[in-house]
């Protein structure tokens, strides 16, 4: 096949995806096929694997996907978030902020209140995947988002219940980042448009040399 056949069936498979919600698939080595990195590391606890710092996200660390593009963050799914006693955790509180290119788009709260109930402060709802109580494993979805023109999120931990209110919590508000999930904006097909149009010219001038 020539090279501007191929082009032009990239081209057409990339304008095909923009509509398409594309996971950002959380890896051991902190890349997936979309180019995000973070600077975390791969965390399996109670069943389910994610991303943390040192093990869990705890309390004064941060997690930090940078995006390699502009995306719209259309939902996310964090575990190990509990309300459970038998971790001595009350109401464990994940932080969630979002970067453009200009800064600071928002930041929001997850709370867990329950074994199967959360808080979310933002746009969306939080549902709840698995119990935030043993033998479950605190899993949530936060869906329903469309933050738009993000290039960067980070994840931290704030102090839950008993740490505001000076009780004692042997681990309390540490989490891991499961899933992410985010739509291509169109500035970005267009950089890889671009890489590809660049391509077939110079194969063009080398055709027209030979």
């Amino acid at each position: 096949m020539k090279l501007h056949h191929i082009t032009a069936a990239a081209l057409l498979a990339l304008s095909a995806g923009v509509a398409t919600a594309a996971p950002i698939v959380l890896s051991n080595g902190g890349t997936n096929y979309l180019g995000v990195t973070d600077n975390g590391s791969s965390h399996t606890d109670q069943g389910i694997t994610g991303r943390g710092v040192t093990g869990e996200i705890s309390l004064k660390e941060t997690l930090v996907m940078n995006l390699n593009g502009t995306y719209t963050i259309k939902s996310f799914q964090l575990g190990l978030l509990y309300d459970g006693p038998e971790f001595h955790d009350v109401n464990e509180v994940a932080k969630v902020s979002f970067f453009g290119a200009s800064g600071l788009i928002g930041s929001f709260t997850l709370t867990a209140t329950d074994a199967m109930s959360a808080s979310w402060t933002g746009a969306g709802s939080a549902i709840n995947l698995s119990p935030a109580a043993q033998p479950g494993s605190g899993h949530w979805l936060v869906d329903g988002l469309h933050i738009a023109d993000v290039t960067k999120i980070k994840f931290s931990a704030l102090e839950g219940m008993c740490g505001t209110a000076g009780g004692k919590c042997t681990n309390q508000s540490d989490f891991i980042v499961t899933n992410v999930t985010a739509v291509p904006e169109p500035g970005t097909y267009a950089m890889f448009a671009a890489g590809l149009g660049a391509l077939a010219f110079v194969a063009r001038r080398r055709q027209r040399r030979d």
